[in-house]
């Protein structure tokens, strides 16, 4: 578990929001509050308990797409409240290949922030500008920066890439940060 001034002088960074549901539920609500600052990718959900409904004989209770969806939003909305000295945060939205309910979930989610993260002093998200036409809200905090996606290189050139962009932006930053994340959680 991490210490309270770790917690509260490093970004924690989730690479889904499943990895933050199951950091929260683990970690004591004193220890949450020193957050600081976060970075979450967001992912689709995993749909298969509608397969499994489906699959399953005699079940009368069915569940819609949009009733796991809207689950899930409501858990991203209970993770924010748990989370109320966030200052700095990143978003990382889906891929840009998603359905029209995990977008909506997307855009709710983030008319969700200003409203959570009463404390939050920047905001950014890894999106296009025309998201604030979508999520009027956003324009209640104090600072939101947009950044463009990069596509994920194949893993073969990423270094070389990560070199070249380094060189072509030689001169215009006099500091550089790498961050390498790796998933070696099974579950």
């Amino acid at each position: 578990m991490e210490t309270p001034v770790a917690l509260s002088n490093r970004p924690m960074n989730f690479i889904s929001q499943q990895k933050l549901f199951k950091w929260i539920e683990q970690s004591r609500q004193q220890d949450l509050a020193k957050v600081r600052m976060l970075s979450l990718r967001l992912t689709d959900i995993d749909l298969s308990p509608l397969l499994a409904a489906m699959s399953s004989s005699g079940g009368n209770e069915t569940q819609s797409a949009w009733s796991l969806y809207n689950t899930e939003l409501e858990r991203l909305d209970g993770a924010l409240r748990c989370l109320p000295g966030l200052e700095h945060l990143t978003i990382v939205p889906p891929s840009r290949n998603t359905s029209s309910l995990l977008s909506g979930i997307y855009r709710s989610f983030l008319s969700q922030i200003p409203k959570r993260c009463l404390k939050l002093q920047h905001l950014i998200i890894h999106d296009f500008e025309t998201v604030l036409e979508a999520v009027p809200a956003l324009k209640r905090v104090r600072k939101v920066d947009f950044q463009e996606l990069i596509p994920s290189p194949s893993p073969s050139r990423s270094p070389n890439l990560l070199h070249s962009r380094m060189m072509a932006d030689k001169g215009k930053a006099k500091d550089a940060v790498v961050k390498v994340e790796v998933d070696t959680d099974d579950g």
